[in-house]
């Protein structure tokens, strides 16, 4: 340019700046040269007014959001109780989103002579299903016309979340006898229906591969005192009309 583009008076005779040293580092390019009628008009550089009013607001929005934060950051810093009181919500909230991602669950074991069976077992009962050992199991028969049911009651209200199941009769457990079992020797439950004391129910599904525990979410299970567990629809033994078996379940809540 030999003349200024916004007011018109010559530059031959304007200061030359001085480089500083680092640019003189960089590669130069040469003079940027345009067509005639190819030149930036001087009406495309200057802002609009609905663009000044917006710089306007948000300008000052920019001022009083960094001046509220400053003035924030300085009563955190010098006022312990609001520093307490800031850091356990940001802990609550950081649990929150923590259990959203990535869940943990504590297990809750049955009041202590709070488990009913039906029909009522006999040298292997539905108290052997949440006594906590894998070595038992609970045992029970076929009835025509008669779904067995296992009632567990907790001390507690507890929002219960997971349950974890050794389906059939898994490895190491013993007969009454004394006896090794084996697993595809006893029926086994391919159903549960679970019905809570707080009005609602749940249906999950087992699978039948192996004695390994099976861990399945379950649904409407908050606010519980008790869990009525049925035995609906099973995979029967080698030998049909075998009685049933369910080595352990466990109970589990989300903390």
């Amino acid at each position: 340019r030999k003349f200024c583009s916004r007011c018109g008076t010559s530059v031959a005779d304007a200061e030359v700046v001085k480089a500083k040293w680092w640019k003189k580092l960089l590669p130069r390019r040469g003079p940027k040269r345009r067509k005639a009628g190819a030149r930036p008009s001087a009406r495309k550089t200057r802002k609009s007014f609905p663009a000044k009013i917006m710089g306007v607001l948000l300008g000052g929005v920019g001022r009083v959001v960094g001046v509220i934060m400053l003035v924030a950051g300085l009563v955190y810093g010098i006022v312990p109780n609001i520093r307490d009181s800031v850091n356990e919500q940001f802990s609550s909230i950081s649990h929150t989103i923590k259990g959203w991602i990535s869940p943990s669950y504590s297990e809750v074991h049955p009041a202590a002579g709070r488990v009913k069976a039906t029909p009522p077992g006999g040298t292997q009962p539905g108290a052997l299903a949440v006594d906590g050992h894998k070595n038992t199991f609970w045992l029970t028969p076929q009835t025509k016309g008669q779904e067995p049911v296992l009632v567990v009651a907790f001390a507690d209200k507890i929002d219960l979340s997971r349950i974890i199941i050794y389906n059939g009769i898994g490895e190491g457990a013993l007969t009454s006898a004394g006896k090794p079992a084996a697993y595809l020797s006893y029926a086994r439950p391919s159903k549960l229906h679970l019905v809570f004391d707080n009005g609602k129910a749940t249906d999950v599904t087992i699978k039948d591969d192996t004695p390994a525990p099976h861990t399945i979410s379950v649904s409407n299970g908050s606010g519980i005192r008790r869990v009525e567990i049925h035995l609906p629809e099973l995979y029967q033994a080698a030998n049909p009309g075998r009685p049933i078996a369910i080595t352990e379940i466990e109970f589990f809540r989300k903390d």
